[in-house]
């Protein structure tokens, strides 16, 4: 992705505990455009997710949510995550600034990512989530068949290997 143009990224922090908080549908975002919503899974295989986000978004007026839904275990309080908040806001925001796409990034600290996703995407959301090249069936791609029978329209994106 290149930066011709200077990109629009935002920064929102979002901490849900258990349990979370009510439903907030939010497909179309708050202007009323298509919003696509992109999850952190590795810095190559986001980029490569947020690629085929543009390129899904190319002609339409959308943005992206780039999304990373961080897991906090029983042990630590919710708001002391095992990775720094700002070392994972800041590696997200590098990534998002490589675009010239609107892009809003989200962190969400919890206890289930699989809930805290069912609560903050709305039935029928788009959802890119990228993985690396395997034979076999990866974490992500198996969080991609939960979204879909959840009612997620969901595109898993396989990032160019590193070993050419």
């Amino acid at each position: 992705m290149s930066s011709n143009s200077a990109p629009c990224v935002t920064h929102e922090e979002r901490i849900f505990q258990y349990p979370a908080p009510p439903h907030q549908p939010r497909a179309i975002s708050p202007g009323g455009r298509l919003e696509i919503w992109v999850l952190f899974t590795t810095p190559g295989g986001t980029i490569a997710a947020l690629e085929r986000a543009a390129c899904l978004l190319k002609g339409l007026e959308g943005c992206i949510s780039l999304v990373e839904v961080q897991t906090v275990p029983y042990p630590l309080p919710l708001n002391r995550p095992p990775v720094a908040l700002n070392f994972t806001k800041q590696r997200l925001l590098a990534i998002a600034a490589q675009s010239e796409l609107e892009i809003a990034v989200s962190v969400y600290l919890c206890r289930s990512a699989a809930e805290t996703l069912a609560r903050i995407l709305k039935p029928g959301s788009i959802v890119v989530i990228g993985c690396r090249r395997q034979w076999w069936r990866n974490r992500e791609e198996k969080l991609a068949s939960k979204l879909r029978r959840a009612g997620y329209h969901t595109v898993v994106v396989k990032a160019p290997s590193a070993r050419t």
